[in-house]
């Protein structure tokens, strides 16, 4: 394999390089790279070759123009040395899964530049300004974005700051306030104007479900859940965080949005991997807890509790589980009643 690499490697530096050229953002909707596209695969490769500027004899090796047009269409394919000479052409290395310029790619940059710089954020001496330059530097980078993704890219952006360094942006920090009235609603629209959801959506909404109050997590569940399609990345998705969508309801007292969950988040058989059939039992779990307070529920929710210590012994995963089953145990009959 390293001599076959170093083989591919002599004959991408038989063409002039052009790593000189600087990578301007851009926002032409043709050219943006779909949440769920494979590198190496003929079209995305195309729309990276056009949005760095490139033309197909830029970067052709040892096959025809008309082959690379094939290739960029999906009709056919150029082998694997080919395919890692053309990305070495186009200076696209292979561990970066997407050097894209759209303002998917845009986001994801900039979340993994977010996170490098809080999590070295005592050696590196970073300050709340340079975290503020870098979420104005985005802002200005995507102009065009519809106002409630715009909310959601820079609010996610700021939650992973949190995440990241949750004792230099604690809750009570400005920078971490849930967006405005106008900002919520707009994350509204921007959802119920969709007519499927992409990984790049729920990846959004997780980063943003905390940051939504109760005026508006009725109206967002509601019109998340129809796209709840089972067997999907999406649904995978939303399943690995569906606690998440709970612990919202629980916390802002909105009952109305409980039984919504608790019917479309349910164990299923293509769910392989166990950690979203934990989400499912600590979400039904909370529920019950929320609802009543009975002795029953609380065996149920000291077995869970137990189950994810076992499972999960090496971070605060039960700590957390055990937190929501306990503070808000019963709280949900005192709502009603009040």
């Amino acid at each position: 394999m390293a001599a076959f690499l170093a083989r591919a490697a002599q004959e991408a530096r038989t063409k002039p390089c052009w790593h000189n050229q600087v990578l301007k953002d851009h926002h032409d909707p043709k050219l943006a790279i779909a949440p769920d596209a494979k590198l190496m695969f003929g079209p995305t490769l195309g729309r990276l070759r056009k949005q760095r500027g490139l033309t197909v004899s830029d970067v052709l090796g040892d096959w025809s123009a008309s082959a690379q047009s094939r290739f960029e269409h999906g009709k056919t394919q150029l082998g694997f040395r080919s395919t890692i000479v053309l990305m070495q052409r186009m200076i696209i290395p292979t561990s970066q899964m997407q050097t894209a310029t759209d303002e998917t790619s845009t986001f994801r940059r900039y979340r993994l530049k977010i996170f490098d710089m809080a999590s070295n954020i005592k050696e590196t001496h970073r300050t709340r300004e340079d975290f503020e330059r870098v979420l104005k530097e985005f802002h200005h980078t995507t102009p065009n974005l519809p106002k409630g993704l715009r909310v959601m890219y820079e609010g996610g952006l700021i939650t992973v700051l949190h995440w990241a360094a949750p004792g230099f942006l604690p809750d009570s920090d400005a920078l971490y306030a849930s967006p405005s009235h106008d900002e919520q609603s707009a994350i509204v629209d921007y959802f119920r104007s969709l007519s499927a959801l992409s990984t790049q959506d729920t990846e959004l909404l997780n980063l943003n479900i905390n940051r939504i109050d109760q005026t508006y997590y009725d109206d967002l569940i509601t019109v998340i859940l129809p796209h709840l399609k089972p067997q999907t990345n999406v649904a995978a998705q939303l399943y690995d965080n569906c606690t998440n969508f709970m612990y919202g309801a629980v916390y802002f007292h909105v009952t109305s949005v409980i039984p919504k969950l608790t019917a479309a988040f349910k164990h299923e058989p293509w769910l392989i991997s166990w950690w979203p059939n934990a989400e499912v039992s600590e979400l039904q779990t909370l529920a019950k807890c929320y609802q009543q307070d009975t002795p029953q529920t609380r065996r149920e929710a000291e077995q869970l509790v137990a189950d994810i210590r076992l499972l999960c012994p090496y971070d605060n995963s039960a700590d957390s589980s055990a937190h929501w089953l306990t503070t808000y145990r019963g709280k949900g009959t005192d709502v009603q009643t009040s």
